[in-house]
């Protein structure tokens, strides 16, 4: 007996993927910048000035257009905006697929030159046992 399967199911694919720390902050930074509302929704314009930042549009050139209504409409489940969840799945594919624009550099380094009144640095992760 043959049993019917949902379209859905027959048609996808679902896995879990690990980015770095440094990636998942990146994805974070750009979709809290174009979140101009505070709703934690990026509508199809906002992604266009997200992918724009990172300069995917001078990589792509014409089909720069093309590129973005393929990618809002391939992530967002409701056609009308992306979810966090949503953004950081293009993301990965940008991270992967354009290695030389993405994860950014981070904007913020910290650099301490002294300090008093702390224990040595353990480089090996020994101290203490």
């Amino acid at each position: 007996m043959l049993r019917e399967q949902p379209a859905t199911a027959a048609t996808t694919t679902r896995s879990q993927v690990v980015i770095s720390d440094l990636a998942a902050a990146d994805a974070e930074n750009l979709f809290a910048k174009y979140d101009y509302e505070n709703i934690s929704l990026l509508p199809r314009g906002a992604l266009a000035e997200v992918l724009r930042d990172i300069g995917l549009e001078k990589v792509l050139g014409g089909e720069f257009g093309a590129f973005v209504k393929l990618a809002f409409d391939s992530h967002s489940a409701d056609s009308h905006f992306l979810s966090p969840q949503e953004f950081k799945q293009l993301y990965y594919r940008l991270l992967h697929r354009y290695t030389n624009l993405l994860p950014r550099p981070p904007a913020l380094r910290v650099t301490v030159y002294s300090a008093k009144n702390l224990p040595p640095a353990d480089v090996n992760g020994k101290a203490g046992r």
